[in-house]
């Protein structure tokens, strides 16, 4: 996160496969190139809903990383399904919030610049 505190942004994780929410929560499938090192045991899904901000002294290890998986669903395409699980879920939390803002109190040459900055940083990945 930015700023002086730097926080994780975590995300929840849970295998109630039937709460899934279309295009926001992702499937983490057996089938998928990166859940052999994931280390989940069950299919899961991650959920952009259960989001924390929590101090680095409170992580104390991780399971293992989510990756670049082969996206390509003929059956939904858009721009998101080229980009890797994380770039995904990055800017599905990225267009989410930026559309969000009010437009009677925002600067939005400023928010279109913090929007492309934000994508342009998923997929450089910064």
């Amino acid at each position: 996160m930015p700023g002086p505190f730097q926080n994780l942004l975590i995300c929840g994780i849970s295998t109630r496969l039937h709460d899934v929410v279309a295009d926001w929560d992702e499937l983490v499938r057996m089938s998928d190139a990166d859940f052999r090192g994931s280390g989940l045991r069950r299919e899961s899904v991650i959920r952009l809903s259960y989001l924390y901000a929590a101090d680095v002294t409170e992580v104390t290890g991780t399971i293992g990383p989510i990756g670049p998986i082969a996206p390509n669903r003929p059956n939904r395409p858009n721009r998101l399904n080229r980009l890797n699980r994380l770039n995904r879920l990055l800017a599905r939390l990225a267009d989410t919030f930026i559309d969000k803002v009010p437009r009677e109190t925002a600067d939005l040459d400023c928010v279109r610049r913090e929007k492309r900055r934000l994508k342009l940083a998923v997929e450089f990945g910064r």
